[in-house]
């Protein structure tokens, strides 16, 4: 009787304790992995008009090699935009990567003249699909920003500069991630009344560096449904989400926290008391058996 009040304490206690948040005791590891870019070029346009030449859908000219120019440039005749594109090889990436954080470096040999106005250097996505860079490329980009726009004019630097790729889908495991750098006077069609541009450097080539985790299911895992969510709605809420949900987490996807543990013990508390009630039934039944063969 005794053991049987101590038991009930505990399961009272812990329905009380479950309300403490819970705390991870299983990390999971992070990779860092480095990936580089094959493919670097430059497509650009001009005109007197910089309207025109801003929005236009062709470029006039396309190139690679080991160091090309990029931003926006006025020499009191022409207009010229310049736009980067980048092709990197993400092919290696794991295709179940759980991506935490995402860094694009670009290194550069030199900047022209300050701006009047502020601006600051921008990563958008490149939307052709070929391997090759032309002119029709210059267009070629999503109007996307998936960088945090905190590398400025002013911060650009020779040597390696830093972008934070705050929009993480801009990364494409098994695959390219094909990216577009661009000025964000450009982006604004704000035209420029100086030199305005940066030179890349493409010896080394651009890299990008992806913090991650890993699916260890598999690709396509769908966890397995709990079988509570399948019920009547009328299961108490208390139940579900602090005695049931904690126990399925940890005992089916092996996230072992303080509140699982807590349910664990609740769990076997009420099954033993089940058994416990199905043993005084049927001792009762047999009891009441014996007495009626007894009266007859």
């Amino acid at each position: 009787m005794e053991s049987r009040k101590l038991l009930l304490t505990v399961l009272i206690l812990s329905l009380g304790i479950t309300s403490i948040p819970q705390v991870s005791a299983k990390p999971k590891d992070l990779f860092t992995e480095q990936f580089r870019a094959p493919l670097m070029g430059i497509v650009s346009n001009w005109g007197t008009n910089y309207t025109t030449t801003q929005s236009a859908s062709i470029g006039k000219t396309s190139g690679n090699g080991t160091a090309f120019v990029c931003g926006q440039d006025y020499d009191y005749i022409y207009y010229f935009v310049r736009r980067n594109y980048y092709r990197i090889d993400t092919r290696s990436l794991d295709a179940n990567a759980i991506i935490e954080s995402v860094e694009l470096q670009v290194s550069s040999l030199g900047k022209a003249f300050e701006p009047l106005v502020e601006s600051a250097w921008r990563i958008q996505k490149w939307t052709d699909t070929d391997d090759v860079l032309n002119v029709s490329d210059y267009s070629a980009f999503d109007g996307i920003n998936y960088d945090d726009g905190s590398l400025s004019w002013d911060d650009w630097i020779i040597g390696w500069n830093n972008f934070t790729i705050s929009n993480t889908s801009l990364v494409v495991p098994r695959g390219y991630t094909d990216v577009c750098m661009r000025l964000s006077t450009d982006i604004d069609q704000t035209p420029p009344v100086a030199d305005n541009t940066v030179t890349v450097d493409a010896d080394p080539s651009a890299k990008l560096i992806v913090t991650y985790r890993v699916d260890t299911e598999g690709e396509g895992h769908t966890p397995p449904s709990p079988p509570w969510e399948r019920v009547p709605a009328q299961i108490s809420q208390f139940l579900r989400d602090r005695i049931l949900t904690p126990f399925w987490n940890m005992w089916i996807d092996m996230n072992v926290t303080f509140e699982g543990i807590l349910a664990t013990i609740f769990v076997v508390g009420v099954t033993f008391l089940v058994f416990e009630f199905y043993h005084l039934i049927r001792k009762t039944t047999r009891n009441l058996k014996i007495s009626k063969i007894t009266f007859y």
